[in-house]
């Protein structure tokens, strides 16, 4: 858990190339510019919802995180 000023961290957040994904709520117009500029460098992925949005039952759960998260699969073949 990170505290601190949303001003402050979103630059920081939308260029760490540790972090996959972003979902934020209630941005500015110069916080969604930060978060554009940001993730564009490192390909993250970045969903932004209206400020109401978290009251909304649907982005309770893990589906809240969805189009965030990628899950790939390896196959290692066996011969014999």
């Amino acid at each position: 858990v990170l505290t601190g000023l949303r001003s402050e961290l979103v630059e920081h957040f939308a260029s760490h190339r540790e972090i996959g994904g972003l979902l934020a709520a209630g941005v500015s117009d110069d916080e969604r510019r930060a978060l554009e500029l940001g993730s564009a460098e490192n390909l993250k992925r970045v969903r932004l919802l209206e400020a109401d949005a978290w009251e909304d039952a649907r982005w309770e759960g893990p589906r809240a995180f969805d189009g965030l998260i990628e899950i790939k699969t390896i196959w290692h073949p066996v011969s014999s």
